[in-house]
């Protein structure tokens, strides 16, 4: 079978790896497939390039996938490779499988403009599979390299759940998490977190000019990172391994000249959006445009309804996301049977709105 299938960014842009046995099987088939939305699916007709790799196995790349013509016009675009069973070589696959989708997105941070950011993509697995579970423990099947000197977490692949896990408590075949998890079995993926200068490489940036702004709920109070010419930092300590956990959202202002970056990963099950008794400052965790309703904000999951916008749940959205010229936030909140702005004299229903863009933040107020 195929090995892990990855998405590289190499040298500005995204390729596609994966390894397969050196002999190859005449009945096996691997197809890459493309696409914007994740409903319609067309195969590539790229050609990859072949190696062997230490361990005996072929590499199969595919280069430049982001330039293939089915993302023509597009800076994003989804991807997968499909393997399919054709054991009497007739053309036609009996059995087909998927490899988790991948993506790619060309994000754009334009000189002098904040602008807010949120990573919806994850990195590969480290594992993934189905495992025991006895509150905080997690019995793996298989032996796992825990990588030296990353944070890592558990993807509840059920529900899109994230869990801490304890790195110094926990070994290859036995996972110890920072808090439990309710399942006896559960169907898990591994990961280890993004880091602040993973996702916003510092040589991509200015030094003394740009910065991040990230939000502390606990404090209700903004947290400024500035790029020193030893990397990112704050309060004048090295913020550069700072984590990015999932779902996290910042402020990125490139005040030396717009900054390009590819993103590339996997994409991973939209979580559900929970109820909180403080602000928060997040991204809806989608690929996809996504509502209010399709991000289950409603007075049924426990947000807040009324008629007076300060005794409801409200969100705020940053105005220069949308139009660099703006400032401030359009402000919404939930009335008690929809999502309407603030302060307006019409009433708009934007329940049903796609206002959540992927790779951006909103504030949600309890």
């Amino acid at each position: 079978g195929a090995g892990a299938v990855r998405i590289d960014n190499a040298a500005s842009h995204a390729d596609v790896v994966f390894t397969r046995p050196a002999g190859g099987r005449s009945d096996v088939r691997y197809e890459l497939e493309a696409s914007t939305d994740g409903i319609k699916w067309t195969r590539l007709t790229l050609v990859p390039a072949m190696s062997i790799g230490a361990d005996g196995r072929q590499i199969v790349r595919y280069a430049s996938v982001d330039q293939a013509t089915a993302f023509a016009g597009s800076n994003r675009g989804l991807l997968r490779l499909k393997t399919g069973l054709d054991s009497d070589l007739d053309g036609t696959f009996e059995e087909t499988a998927a490899s988790p989708v991948l993506m790619f997105s060309r994000e754009v941070f334009a000189e002098g403009v904040q602008r807010t950011f949120s990573m919806p993509l994850v990195q590969n697995e480290l594992f993934a599979g189905s495992v025991s579970v006895s509150d905080d423990r997690i019995t793996l099947p298989q032996a796992v390299k825990l990588p030296a000197g990353k944070q890592l977490y558990v993807e509840d692949l059920v529900t899109g759940q994230a869990y801490e896990v304890d790195e110094t408590a926990s070994n290859s075949t036995r996972l110890v998490l920072e808090s439990a998890m309710t399942a006896r079995t559960a169907r898990i993926a591994l990961r280890a977190h993004h880091t602040l200068a993973g996702l916003l490489p510092e040589n991509a940036f200015t030094a003394g000019e740009d910065r991040v702004i990230t939000f502390d709920a606990t404090a209700n109070d903004f947290i400024v990172t500035t790029l020193a010419d030893t990397g990112w930092e704050r309060d004048g300590q090295s913020a550069s391994a700072d984590l990015v956990t999932p779902q996290a959202a910042m402020l990125v202002q490139a005040r030396g000249g717009e900054v390009s970056l590819l993103f590339t990963g996997q994409v991973t099950k939209k979580p559900a959006m929970a109820a909180s008794k403080v602000t928060r400052f997040i991204g809806s965790g989608s690929i996809l445009p996504e509502s209010p309703a399709s991000l289950g904000l409603s007075s049924e999951n426990g947000f807040s309804s009324s008629e007076t916008a300060t005794e409801a749940a409200r969100l705020r959205f940053w105005k220069a996301d949308a139009d660099a010229s703006q400032t401030g936030y359009e402000n919404l909140y939930l009335a008690p049977d929809m999502w309407t702005r603030q302060n307006t004299l019409v009433t708009e229903d934007l329940t049903d709105a796609k206002l959540f863009e992927p790779f951006r933040g909103f504030f949600i107020l309890p």
